[in-house]
C-alpha cells in the first residue's frame, strides 16, 4: 500500500509541475512567429467551414501535413473559444502525455519510479521541448507519437509485454496522422538500426518475431491515415494524396519539394549542438560518455542512444531543416540523461540529491516566471492582432476586407482574429479596380508587394519585418 501511495504521489506531483510549467499564462500572449498564426487560422477555418477532411488556408487546401493536430485544436476551439490557449492546448496535452509515458515506461522496464520521475522532469524542463509544448503546432504531437511508439516497442521486445504492441501502434497512428510519412520513417529507421545491432552484434541471432511484429502493427497503425487519404481523394483527387504522401514528405527530405522546404546544409544541426537540450546539455553529454563506456552491456542505455543518434542523423541528412524538428530527439535525450544521472546519484552522498532537487526547483521556477512576465512582451512587434483590430473597426463601419497575396501568417491570422474567411486577390490590377469601384471595400496589402500611392491608406501597421496597409479608394476632389 505504501508503494502504491508513493506511486500516486509522484504522478500527482508530476501532474502539478507539468500543468504549472506548460499551462501558466497560456492565453496571456499573442500568436507568435509564422507557425502559430497559420495553424490557428487553418483550425479556425475548419471550425467555421465545417469541412473536417480538407484543411484550408483562406479557402485554399493546405496539404503539407495530415490534419490530426487541426482536428484536436478545432475541438478545443469549439469548447473554449477561438483563442490562443485553445490553439495551444493539444500541444500542452501532448507534452504532458509524453512526460507521463516516459515516467511510466521507465518504471515498466524495471527501474525505479524515481528514475522515471527524473526523466519526465528533465524532458519538461528542456528549453526547446518546453517552448514547443506551449505552441500551436503539430510537432509536439509528432514527438509524443514517436516517443510512445519507440518506448512501447522496447518494452514489448524486452519484457515480452505484448499489450505494448497495441500502444506502439497507437503512437505510430498519432505520429503519422500528425506528420505523414515522417511519423513512420523516424521510428521505423530507429527500430531497424536497433534490430540490426541485436541480430549481428549483441544477440548474434536472427529472431523473425522481432522483425515481424513491428512491421505488422505498423500496418495497423497506418489504417487511420489511409482512411483519411481515401476521403481526401474523394474530395480532391490523386494529386492531393500525392502532395501529402510524397511531395510534402519525401520531397522535403530529398530537396525536391517546390515550395519553402527550409533547405539547409547537412551541418546545420551540428551548429546547434551547444544549445541543444539546455539547460541539461552537459548532463546529456555526460550520459553519452557513460553509455560509450558501458557499450552494449547496458542494453537499455544502448537503445536510448540508438534512438537519439539515429534520429539526429536522419534529421541532418534531410534537406528540409528547422530547429524545431530537433524536438523529436528530446525524449531520447531525457531518457539517456536520467538513466545515467540517477545511477550516479545512487552512488553518491544524499547531499548531492538534495542539491539536484534544489537546482530543478530553481529551473522550474524560472520557466514559470518567464512565462508569466516575459513571454507576453517578447513578440509584441510581430503580433498581427493590432492590425486586425483596426480592420475589424473598419468592418464595423461597413467595409469589406480583401487580402492581397497574403503570406501564411497573414492568411491564418485574418481568420483567427476576425473569425471569418476572407476573399483573396492575387492580381494587383484587379484589386485596384475593385477598390476604385467599391468605396466600402478595403484591401490588406504588404508594403513590399503593392504600391499604395494611388490609394487611400486607412490604417498602417509595422512589425519587425514588414509594413502592412489597409487601403481603400482615394477620395476625389469633389468628396
Amino acid at each position: 500500500m505504501q508503494i502504491h501511495n508513493k506511486t500516486i504521489s509522484l504522478y500527482g506531483v508530476l501532474l502539478l509541475l507539468g500543468i504549472a510549467l506548460l499551462g501558466v499564462n497560456l492565453n496571456g500572449y499573442d500568436l507568435t512567429k509564422t507557425t502559430e498564426p497559420r495553424v490557428a487560422g487553418i483550425t479556425a477555418e475548419m471550425l467555421i467551414s465545417g469541412d473536417y477532411v480538407v484543411p484550408k488556408l483562406s479557402g485554399t487546401p493546405f496539404l503539407e501535413k495530415p490534419p490530426f493536430s487541426v482536428w484536436l485544436e478545432s475541438f478545443a476551439m469549439r469548447y473554449f473559444g477561438i483563442n490562443a490557449a485553445a490553439a495551444r492546448l493539444p500541444s500542452v496535452l501532448a507534452g504532458l502525455i509524453t512526460a507521463f509515458f516516459l515516467m511510466f515506461g521507465v518504471h515498466r522496464l524495471g527501474f525505479s519510479l524515481r528514475r522515471g520521475f527524473i526523466t519526465a522532469l528533465l524532458l519538461l524542463t528542456m528549453g526547446q521541448f518546453w517552448a514547443n509544448a506551449r505552441m500551436a503546432s503539430e510537432d509536439m504531437l509528432v514527438t509524443c507519437g514517436i516517443a510512445i511508439s519507440l518506448l512501447s516497442f522496447f518494452i514489448a521486445t524486452e519484457k515480452k509485454a505484448y499489450i505494448f504492441w497495441c500502444v506502439y501502434a497507437f503512437g505510430l497512428t498519432v505520429a503519422t496522422l500528425s506528420k505523414g510519412v515522417v511519423g513512420l520513417a523516424i521510428p521505423g529507421v530507429v527500430i531497424a538500426v536497433y534490430l540490426i545491432a541485436l541480430t549481428f552484434f549483441i544477440d548474434k541471432k536472427f529472431v523473425l518475431q522481432q522483425w515481424f511484429l513491428p512491421a505488422l502493427f505498423a500496418f495497423f497503425a497506418l489504417l487511420p491515415l489511409m482512411l483519411w487519404l481515401f476521403f481526401l481523394h474523394q474530395n480532391l483527387g490523386w494529386s492531393a494524396v500525392y502532395d501529402v504522401v510524397w511531395g510534402n514528405s519525401v520531397g522535403r527530405f530529398s530537396g525536391d519539394f517546390a515550395g519553402d522546404a527550409h533547405n539547409e546544409p547537412f551541418y546545420y544541426y551540428l551548429k546547434k549542438l551547444p544549445e541543444l537540450f539546455l539547460p541539461w546539455t552537459l548532463l546529456v553529454v555526460f550520459a553519452g560518455w557513460q553509455q560509450y563506456k558501458h557499450g552494449q552491456s547496458d542494453r537499455t542505455g544502448f537503445f536510448y542512444s540508438c534512438w537519439l543518434v539515429v534520429t539526429f542523423i536522419l534529421l541532418s541528412i534531410s534537406s528540409g531543416k528547422r530547429q524545431v524538428y530537433l524536438v523529436y530527439c528530446y525524449p531520447a535525450a531525457a531518457l539517456l540523461a536520467a538513466h545515467h544521472f540517477d545511477a550516479l546519484l545512487l552512488r553518491t552522498k544524499p547531499i548531492y540529491t538534495r542539491v539536484s532537487v534544489a537546482v530543478m526547483l530553481l529551473v522550474i521556477g524560472s520557466y514559470i516566471i518567464f512565462a508569466q512576465y516575459f513571454l507576453p512582451n517578447q513578440d509584441k512587434k510581430s503580433s498581427l492582432r493590432p492590425l486586425f483590430e483596426s480592420a475589424q473597426k473598419l468592418r464595423e463601419q461597413g467595409y469589406q476586407l480583401i487580402l492581397f497575396q497574403p503570406s501564411e501568417k497573414v492568411a491564418g491570422a485574418s481568420t483567427f482574429y476576425l473569425h471569418d474567411i476572407l476573399p483573396v486577390e492575387m492580381d494587383s490590377n484587379m484589386l485596384t479596380r475593385n477598390l476604385q469601384q467599391n468605396p466600402k471595400t478595403m484591401g490588406l496589402v504588404a508594403g513590399d508587394t503593392f504600391n499604395v500611392d494611388q490609394l487611400q491608406v486607412l490604417a498602417r501597421f509595422e512589425d519587425h519585418r514588414r509594413s502592412y496597409y489597409l487601403v481603400g479608394k482615394k477620395p476625389t476632389a469633389n468628396q
